[in-house]
């Protein structure tokens, strides 16, 4: 490591203890005052004042047990990859140990995200421990072998800049911060304020030695496999992230919860090659690129700025890979079934019956939605699937009857969208019980489909409430398909 690169990690280490030390050394003069206004009232005072004996004993005691560092517990994230099961992989860490004079990470974890990361685990704050690294399916399976390389540089630029063995340090400070303030919320906002302010200005500080840590990462993945296959794989991780994210949460999570499992890396393709998706998250992208918004709590820079850093840098020499980088993986679709026994239960997995993402919409969505079009049959008794357009003008009754069931405190917004949930299970029920079908495919929606007569149920009384979608065109759709006095009421 050069002189300059131990300068700044001593520096950085400096800095992290001296305000460590500036919180706790602030936790120690408050608690001494309480404890001396404490003694002095029980002492000295002529007259016991209850209140401010409890105010001070109260004080000092969520002071001090908030102040106590926790003992860290590693979960463990996904499943473990190991160097004989995955030997490609493997001989990857290991030459980008070597480049960066790094020890390989003790453990290695599959994690269902487009990410990556490193941590030091064990020890104390920091000191000791072994070195843990996640790697996302997702991750693998959007970016090529040597944008993969640019990204683990990137993560054992962390280990070389000293970065996880400094992060305990923040972290604990961090979280004894946090639960201070978060003690002393019903106790006083006096107390709370100067804890407030401090962890206000620690957060601001350590953040933005945090964007400095990524782009001291990014320069040395740019150093090392070049800035064309980093500047490639930041963009693919923006777009990628930002569509899986929805895939998982809209579309993998509800087939999970329902005893299912689909294969995730085939959904996940079909969910980003659809154009409604690719349109979205390439709007992201350029709005990201062109008008980024850089928040002062942010870890990372932004996307633009983290390119123009490393724009101008000399490409590397080593020969570049186009190869998709979950090749690098042996069994992706076994090692799959792994991480979602280690997310949910490792022998409850066994029990998830396998599914094709074409079989999804059937056996995942269509019961329950009978089962809700049933429960609520008697608001639509007297709606036909025509009439939908005559109800897209006057909401009231539909939004009357299910604020009768909702809870006290339901916004406006969610009475309505209970309206518009039990309007589209019952559409899809009466629908399929006249044969048509249901055509779920990731990041389509639902559409159900009779020759060449396709009707989206869910979103037809929104449209119409919106006026994306007119009363003519719907009640013309209806009779073509000849379901004008289809009644709702099931």
């Amino acid at each position: 490591m050069s002189e300059s690169s131990s300068r700044s990690i001593a520096g950085r280490a400096i800095g992290a203890v001296a305000l460590m030390i500036g919180f706790y050394g602030l936790a120690a003069v408050i608690v001494g005052i309480l404890l001396f206004l404490l003694y002095a009232q029980l002492r000295y005072g002529s007259r016991l004042n209850i209140r401010l004996v409890i105010f001070c004993a109260v004080g000092a005691i969520t002071i001090l047990w908030s102040i106590i560092p926790r003992r860290d517990r590693f979960t463990q994230p996904g499943s473990r990859l190991l160097p004989d099961k995955h030997p490609r992989l493997f001989k990857e860490l290991d030459s980008i140990a070597d480049a960066t004079d790094q020890e390989r990470p003790a453990e290695v974890y599959l994690i269902p995200d487009v990410n990556a990361w490193v941590t030091q685990r064990g020890g104390t704050m920091g000191l000791g421990g072994r070195r843990v690294m996640g790697i996302g399916l997702a991750l693998l399976n959007s970016l090529t072998v040597s944008e993969f390389r640019a990204v683990l540089v990137h993560e054992f630029g962390h280990y070389y800049g000293g970065d996880t063995a400094l992060g305990p340090w923040v972290y604990k400070t961090r979280a004894a911060i946090a639960r201070t303030i978060a003690g002393l919320k019903h106790q006083s906002s006096i107390l709370q304020t100067p804890f407030v302010l401090y962890g206000k200005m620690f957060l601001r500080i350590t953040l933005a030695v945090s964007r400095e840590q990524e782009y001291a990462a990014d320069r040395l993945a740019a150093k090392i496999v070049g800035p064309g296959p980093l500047m490639r794989g930041l963009r693919s991780i923006h777009k990628a992230g930002l569509a899986f994210r929805s895939f998982w949460a809209n579309e993998f999570i509800p087939v999970l919860s329902a005893g299912f499992h689909a294969p995730i890396l085939e959904g996940f393709n079909r969910f980003s090659a659809m154009p409604a998706v690719d349109k979205a998250v390439s709007g992201a992208l350029t709005q990201a690129l062109e008008n980024p918004e850089q928040d002062p709590y942010d870890t990372h820079p932004t996307l633009r700025d983290r390119l123009a850093a490393v724009k101008s840098l000399p490409e590397s020499s080593d020969p570049a890979s186009d190869q998709p980088a979950v090749t690098l993986i042996d069994d992706a679709a076994g090692v799959e079934l792994e991480m979602i026994g280690m997310l949910t239960d490792r022998d409850g997995v066994f029990a998830l019956r396998p599914l094709t993402w074409d079989e999804v919409g059937a056996r995942v969505y269509l019961q329950p939605w009978e089962d809700l079009a049933r429960q609520q049959g008697v608001a639509l008794e007297e709606t036909t699937a025509a009439s939908l357009a005559d109800l897209s003008q006057d909401m009231d009754p539909l939004d009357t009857y299910f604020a009768r069931y909702a809870t006290r405190g339901l916004s406006e917004e969610h009475i309505r969208g209970l309206g518009y949930t039990a309007v589209g299970a019952a559409l899809a029920t009466v629908l399929r019980r006249q044969g048509w079908e249901l055509n779920s495919r990731p990041g389509v929606g639902f559409r159900m489909r009779l020759g060449e007569n396709e009707i989206a149920p869910f979103s037809v009384l929104p449209r119409l409430v919106s006026g994306e979608l007119t009363p003519e065109v719907w009640r013309k759709q209806c009779e073509e398909a000849g379901i004008s006095d289809l009644s709702l009421g099931v």
